[in-house]
């Protein structure tokens, strides 16, 4: 219970602190700038050993945009990648020596904002998030930089293409309405 109550009040911290969570989700999905800056709030791994204590199991970070176009639940996808990647973080962070605990609780906080930006946009399409029938992982990694690398393939790959979709509507209604202003 303490510990939620630390990661909550992490989470807080790093939400004021983080300006493009200040910004409307339209922001998020319409300013290629605000979901950057948000990765890129984590790029230190501080005094963490590159070597896990445990196997980390990654997400598919890999897109042909030929299928991608043709798929009906990207959203979901997206998210249960990012949830993945936060569920390993999460277990190997609580095996690790305490000089990793900032490194990982800043890759944490990341990630648990993409999942609750990507799970409000999902409710609010009225798309259900229905659980998997096996969560699907693409293998396991071992170092600290190859995790920081599936992140940021994830980041650059799935999401952005995914904003790019939704952006198509969103954006559009968007400038449309500040049009009329």
């Amino acid at each position: 219970m303490a510990h939620s109550r630390l990661l909550l009040l992490l989470i807080g911290a790093a939400v004021t602190h983080l300006p493009q969570v200040h910004a409307g989700p339209l922001d998020f999905w319409c300013n290629t700038d605000s979901r950057q800056s948000l990765m890129e709030s984590f790029n230190d791994m501080g005094s963490c050993p590159d070597l896990l204590p445990s196997p980390l199991p990654v997400p598919c970070t890999g897109l042909n945009l030929l299928h991608w176009r043709n798929k009906t639940e990207k959203q979901a996808e997206v998210l249960e990648d990012f949830q993945v990647l936060q569920d390993g973080i999460q277990d190997v962070s609580n095996q690790s020596s305490s000089g990793c605990q900032p490194s990982l609780k800043d890759i944490q906080i990341n990630i648990s904002q993409y999942v609750k930006i990507i799970s409000r946009a999902l409710k609010q399409s009225g798309a259900a998030a229905a659980p998997p029938a096996s969560i699907q992982t693409c293998g396991e990694k071992r170092r600290l930089g190859e995790v920081w690398d599936v992140y940021r393939r994830l980041v650059n790959g799935k999401l952005e293409e995914l904003a790019k979709d939704m952006s198509e509507a969103l954006c559009s209604r968007r400038r449309r309405s500040l049009r009329k202003l």
